[in-house]
């Protein structure tokens, strides 16, 4: 597992004559590296969801939650199976937050700074849009001296929201989700299936029901089908295994009831997607490397 941690720096990531930066993202481009940098920013996430891995830490992000990364956090997104994400990611230095703090002369750093994992609230459905509006300025050309005022405006602004509306406290019914999803990634899990999702997490069918809707819009049983298909994919392009053995180990005992799931997943049979895909990965794969499983 690759352990190196990444440090982004100012140099590197903005115009060093504005001092910030502004991204649109998508899952394509959000970064999966672990990483840390000499700079603050915020995500805001405009819809999908990602993991975000943070300290030491994971939390699902969904549409309206709003993060504020310090510069000493160690963190990376990681896609959901099967689920898309769009975000935007600012970027500033240093300098701008100790001046937004000094101009709003709130004794409330430790607000920001202090909490083991970064701050993060929800901008409602109903603000969302307006808060969005409020970084258009970023995607049209002006004057630089123009662009830095706008900056300080909206910085202060986004700063007001973390300090007068500090983060929740964990729900707990979310961390253990969490956990579940950081477990369920074995092979004895997946095979398992809902009984290890149960087992994990101490929730009943309905309650896993309910915070899975809540939390990521699926279901246990959709969520269990995208990690299968997953696996099963993986096992097809790296492995040898014949496709009844795949059915088994993903936890389908019936062959014919593995190759329909997988055909809605991925519009053709298991074979012809080993046929499609398996030259392309035996290509692209390491000396010696035969076979890709999750983590045990």
């Amino acid at each position: 597992m690759k352990t190196d941690i990444t440090l982004l720096t100012e140099q590197d990531y903005m115009n060093m004559n504005l001092k910030f930066a502004y991204r649109y993202l998508t899952d394509l481009e959000i970064m999966g590296d672990m990483h840390t940098h000499s700079f603050y920013e915020y995500s805001l996430i405009l819809s999908g969801s990602i993991l975000h891995c943070v300290n030491g830490s994971e939390d699902i992000l969904n549409p309206g939650d709003f993060v504020f990364i310090r510069h000493f956090d160690r963190h990376c997104y990681r896609m959901l199976p099967h689920r898309k994400c769009e975000l935007i990611n600012i970027s500033f230095s240093k300098e701008y937050l100790d001046s937004a703090l000094l101009y709003l002369n709130v004794p409330l750093r430790h607000t920001l700074l202090d909490p083991a994992l970064p701050p993060k609230l929800p901008i409602s459905s109903y603000s969302l849009p307006a808060f969005v509006q409020n970084h258009d300025f970023f995607n049209f050309h002006m004057p630089e001296q123009e662009l830095v005022v706008r900056f300080r405006l909206l910085l202060l602004d986004v700063l007001s929201k973390f300090l007068l509306h500090p983060s929740p406290s964990p729900d707990p019914g979310r961390q253990k989700l969490e956990t579940m999803f950081e477990q369920m990634n074995t092979r004895e899990n997946i095979e398992e299936g809902l009984p290890a999702m149960l087992r994990i997490t101490g929730f009943s069918h309905g309650h896993l029901c309910r915070v899975m809707k809540e939390a990521l819009h699926t279901t246990p049983k959709q969520y269990l089908t995208d990690l299968r298909m997953s696996y099963a994919s993986n096992l097809l392009v790296n492995s040898n295994m014949d496709v009844l053995s795949i059915s088994l180990k993903v936890g389908y005992t019936s062959l014919s009831h593995f190759i329909t799931i997988f055909k809605e997943n991925f519009g053709i049979t298991p074979l012809k997607y080993r046929q499609a895909h398996q030259s392309c990965g035996e290509q692209n794969m390491p000396a010696g490397k035969k076979e890709e499983f999750p983590n045990d």
